[in-house]
């Protein structure tokens, strides 16, 4: 019998085509990894999508104690279908920035889904 491995790609963002300088307001897709925690149909919290199966959040979301290590990891009950729309980032892929780099930084903002803040 043969054994097939399927290989997960992460931090590909398809729609992500071009450099957007200066806007707060992305559309839809080109953070593909980005996730709105939502209770009852409103944002609570963004996440990060860091495995089919598993989002990194904040802590403090989920409680007000704070035990030193502010991050927490959900376990999803059901694997998203992975779309164009909806991809794993990558976490620790051996790649570092020198110091100076630009980068990007993405979250919510009250005006888009929630009440944090884009850090």
């Amino acid at each position: 019998s043969t054994t097939w491995s399927v290989s997960l790609v992460c931090g590909q963002a398809p729609r992500n085509s071009r450099i957007l300088e200066g806007t707060s307001v992305v559309t839809a897709g080109l953070w593909p990894w980005m996730a709105s925690l939502q209770k009852n149909g409103s944002h609570v919290c963004g996440g990060t999508l860091v495995a089919v199966d598993s989002v990194l959040s904040n802590a403090n979301c989920f409680s007000n104690q704070s035990n030193g290590t502010n991050v927490a990891i959900l376990h999803l009950s059901a694997r998203p279908t992975l779309t164009d729309y909806i991809q794993p980032i990558c976490l620790d892929n051996g790649r570092t920035f020198s110091e100076g780099s630009v980068c990007w930084s993405a979250g919510w903002s009250s005006g888009r889904g929630g009440g944090e803040s884009a850090t």
